[in-house]
């Protein structure tokens, strides 16, 4: 980088380490007015600074200290190698009618509702605009139409209505809001035809408060059945303690309120809240609520309770839908606490006698995946190691007879030009592999499978338009009268 380095000044000479091109060479009089004067120094000051020059000299060589430099791009990660595609069979029109890839995917028309802020006070104007796209293409219509949009209240009172003019999918206008109209979850309603979509947004008052409030739990941490303290401390807006207030703490525990706890502050405005949790916890999800009443109005400080809760859900998903007998499978899974938090954990794969097969963690926010061949007359489940003293086992799906399972051959950067899935089937059997992305036909591919190995194809459209856009396709595998067999996204 041009300009950086460093410059070590000493009564043996100036060191210059500088990241200069070469061919930048300063004039006598840049070297007059840049060089700092040296003042000769004492003889032992004169030993230290030499030695200093040379420690960052000897540094520099070694890489200990670095010039500043641009950081390296990462570079792309190569895509999974994949078998070569398999030759794909005559498709005739009447299979390619019975498969049809854009059944049921995407819809056909779509709204976008755009507002200039979510939240609103009553008095203020809603500013809004709506842009209506085609649910396949995404291109806004070129043909001028009507809209109608409806503003509903928090009750789902009609506020206002209006008929606006489309132009190349473009309508705009603007809501006011009454000044005394009253808060809550307000939605806006926009129809087209027999198309229709709503967005909410929040309608609230503000007053500053009053009492400054600082609410804090003395453990980082709950289980059942223990002891919940919190610290309360209340101030005045000018910073003046309020002492001898009552408070009032209610407490919400899965949806079930507990009973009410009362407490009075101190003269600094200090209490403490405090309250035991039930025996058994469903799912950890607390709210601690206190009231304090000032002058005729009272306000509120709301906070979760840490509840650490021995217990996890987790959701698996074998891909293509389903598990056959005899055919190598990788399921996917998705760990969340019982709130419905990502959770990330180390497990092992166990059959039905209890060892283990395999062992496994999650990538991030409690995701990942593992592989199986199932066998006939085993069952198989997952069993948690970390978090630990989790001790529930969760069952995969039971395995079918027959059938055919789907693979996708991961291209983690968007390189590749197709789509390369992979079919096993446990039995001989002639195949169709369909590709739609949002309702559009990608491509079709008729390939014959031989019992337990792959056939191969990879799926591309030729619609240069299709080729280029991204989003997530639907990939299903047809049997020969057009019933689904497997299906998976990408």
């Amino acid at each position: 980088m041009r300009g950086s380095g460093f410059m070590v000044a000493s009564w043996v000479g100036l060191f210059v380490v500088a990241g200069c091109d070469p061919e930048v060479v300063p004039t006598e009089a840049e070297q007059e007015r840049s060089t700092p004067a040296l003042v000769e120094p004492a003889e032992g000051s004169r030993q230290a600074s030499a030695a200093a020059a040379a420690r960052l000299v000897a540094q520099l060589d070694e890489g200990l200290v670095e010039v500043a430099r641009e950081k390296p791009v990462q570079a792309p990660r190569a895509a999974e190698l994949a078998p070569p595609a398999s030759t794909r069979l005559a498709l005739s029109e009447e299979e390619a009618k019975r498969v049809d890839a854009s059944k049921g995917m995407g819809a056909e028309h779509r709204f976008h509702i755009q507002l200039d802020k979510p939240l609103y006070q009553p008095g203020e104007s809603i500013w809004v605009k709506v842009w209506e796209l085609d649910g396949k293409t995404f291109t806004a219509s070129s043909e001028k139409g009507e809209v109608k949009l409806s503003l509903f209240d928090g009750k789902g009172v009609v506020l206002a209505e209006q008929r606006l003019e489309s132009e190349g999918g473009l309508s705009h206008t603007v809501f006011d809001l009454m000044p005394g109209c009253s808060g809550g979850e307000y939605r806006i309603a926009v129809e087209s035809g027999k198309w229709r979509r709503e967005r909410s947004f929040v309608v609230t008052g503000y007053e500053p408060p009053r009492i400054k409030k600082q609410l804090e739990f003395v453990r980082k941490s709950h289980g059942a059945g223990d002891e919940v303290q919190a610290s309360l401390k209340l101030e005045r807006a000018n910073g003046a303690p309020l002492a001898g207030a009552l408070v009032q703490a209610r407490i919400r525990l899965d949806g079930v309120d507990l009973p009410n706890v009362q407490a009075e502050t101190d003269a600094d405005g200090d209490t403490t809240i405090r309250f035991t949790l039930p025996e058994q916890v469903a799912l950890g999800d607390g709210l601690l609520t206190v009231l304090v009443e000032d002058g005729g109005v009272t306000e509120s400080i709301s906070k979760r309770i840490p509840i650490i809760m021995k217990k996890m859900r987790l959701d698996l998903f074998p891909e293509g839908g389903h598990l056959v007998l005899g055919l190598p499978s990788r399921v996917y899974f998705e760990a969340r606490t019982p709130l419905g938090k990502p959770a990330d954990l180390e497990a092992v794969l166990v059959d039905g006698s209890g060892a283990e097969l395999a062992s496994f963690r999650s990538l991030r926010d409690g995701l990942g995946r593992f592989e199986l061949t199932p066998q006939k007359g085993e069952r198989y489940s997952v069993k948690l190691v970390r978090p630990a003293g989790v001790d529930e086992l969760y069952p995969l799906p039971e395995a079918k007879e027959s059938g055919c399972v789907l693979r996708s051959f991961d291209d983690y950067d968007g390189g590749e030009l197709a789509l390369r899935v992979g079919v096993r089937c446990s039995t001989e059997r002639t195949v169709v592999v369909a590709a739609a992305l949002r309702g559009n036909p990608l491509d079709l591919a008729k390939l014959a499978v031989k019992p337990g190995e792959f056939a191969v194809a990879y799926l591309q459209p030729t619609d240069e338009a299709l080729a280029k856009a991204q989003g997530i396709a639907q990939v299903t595998v047809y049997d020969e009268a057009g019933a689904p067999l497997a299906e998976r996204l990408v």
